[in-house]
């Protein structure tokens, strides 16, 4: 056990850390996802049992993708072969969800907490001392790319948004929040990201669930001047080309400029290609970019020469999916997560006086985020972020007390 909490704490520590990750052609496996994938085959070797439903699971999975893959035969097997290891993977933590929850929630907290104010100080120092004005280069930190860097700290600041709503503190901790919070946001600003629609999504959800059970007048109160806030934040933002172009949807494709919005608009194609001819199963693992798809987004890539931008990848983690697993997967995927949303919530109606509420709350909900936005525009399989995302949903303790 003290191995396995070892382990976990280490892949979080190293969350931040994707400047390190393992090299191999044109892949990156962060050492995050490689210590989670060593835990949890450790708990499973540790047991000396795993339960009928994780082999049921695991062998359909890996059957139904081998034999789409074999029918529609689209993209090399060295993509299909590295999709379904980390996919499978990330499926085994969610099977052994439930074995692998004994870790400190408070260390896990705090480890997340001290590693992003550093991430967002380190971010704060290049924009203004490192990163040369007027230029298009963007903080990351140990991130592999702003967009990551982003959305780790987003995640964060949803996260310690709604913990400080929810649970109870101190005035002395509650100005180390704000401050936290204020350094979180600003650093995340600096990484010019689109994660903020990612944070406001996250921290709408928490706010739901809050008001779902004893509503009150101050609970409304809180939720309006919140849902204010993020308008305006969002009018403020919009105000700046670098934000307003990569949303602006509602105009010719021709006459499109940024290539982030460009990329995941063809994304889109892509995938609805694959609903329109195999929507349940897709077009098998490693399939993105390599069928013949109409794209008018594409051809304005095409035009700027950087057509390959993106391709493989599609920009977003569920067009991904759709295009390689199709939907009913991603609906199963759905119904589990709903189903840990809703168990968030009755722990939140039961256990507000447990030792944990707060690290829980926190952790939850950081986790919910970063899945929400991998989902939204992080595709690739094998980055932290996906992990540690997964890992925390599916292994933070959320039994009701008895009362």
């Amino acid at each position: 056990m003290y191995l396995n909490n070892a382990i976990i704490y280490a892949a979080v520590a190293f969350f931040p850390l994707q400047y390190f990750a393992i090299r191999f052609f044109t892949s990156a496996y962060d050492i995050t996802s490689l210590l989670l994938i060593i835990n949890v085959l450790l708990v499973s070797i540790s047991s000396f049992y795993v339960s009928k439903k994780t082999i049921i699971i695991l062998s359909i999975f890996v059957i139904t993708e081998c034999l789409v893959v074999l029918i529609f035969n689209i993209g090399p097997y060295y993509r299909f072969l590295s999709g379904i290891l980390w996919l499978s993977a990330l499926l085994l933590i969610i099977t052994n969800g439930e074995k692998n929850h004994k870790y400190s929630q408070k260390i896990v907290f705090q480890i997340i907490l001290y590693t992003l104010a550093i991430s967002s100080i380190y971010m704060c120092i290049e924009y203004f001392f490192v990163i040369e004005p007027n230029t298009s280069k963007r903080p990351k930190a140990g991130f592999s790319e702003p967009s990551y860097a982003a959305l780790a700290l987003l995640a964060g600041a949803a996260a310690l948004i709604s913990m400080t709503l929810l649970s109870r503190f101190s005035k002395k901790y509650l100005i180390i929040n704000c401050i936290i919070l204020i350094l979180l946001l600003a650093a995340s600003f600096f990484a010019k990201s689109m994660h903020f629609v990612t944070f406001a999504i996250a921290l709408v959800i928490i706010i739901v669930l809050w008001l779902s059970y004893k509503i009150s007048i101050i609970k409304l109160t809180v939720f309006f001047l919140i849902v204010f806030s993020i308008f305006c934040a969002g009018f403020i933002l919009l105000s700046y080309p670098h934000y307003y172009d990569r949303v602006n949807i509602f105009v010719n494709p021709a006459s499109m400029t940024n290539p982030s919005l460009l990329s995941w608009l063809r994304g889109l194609d892509q995938a609805i290609v694959v609903l329109k001819n195999s929507p349940l199963f897709g077009y098998g693992i490693g399939s993105t970019g390599y069928f013949d798809f109409e794209s008018a987004y594409g051809d304005r890539l095409a035009y700027y020469r950087i057509y390959d931008l993106t391709l493989r990848d599609a920009f977003s983690l569920l067009w991904r999916l759709i295009i390689e697993i199709g939907i009913l997967p991603i609906f199963i995927f759905s119904i589990y997560l709903l189903s840990r949303i809703r168990e968030f919530r009755l722990f939140l109606i039961n256990n507000h006086d447990d030792k944990n509420f707060k690290y829980i709350v926190f952790n939850f909900t950081f986790a919910l985020a970063l899945i929400l936005g991998c989902l939204i525009k992080e595709p690739n399989y094998a980055r932290s972020t996906m992990f540690l995302g997964i890992f925390l949903i599916s292994t933070v303790s959320l039994k009701i007390n008895d009362k």
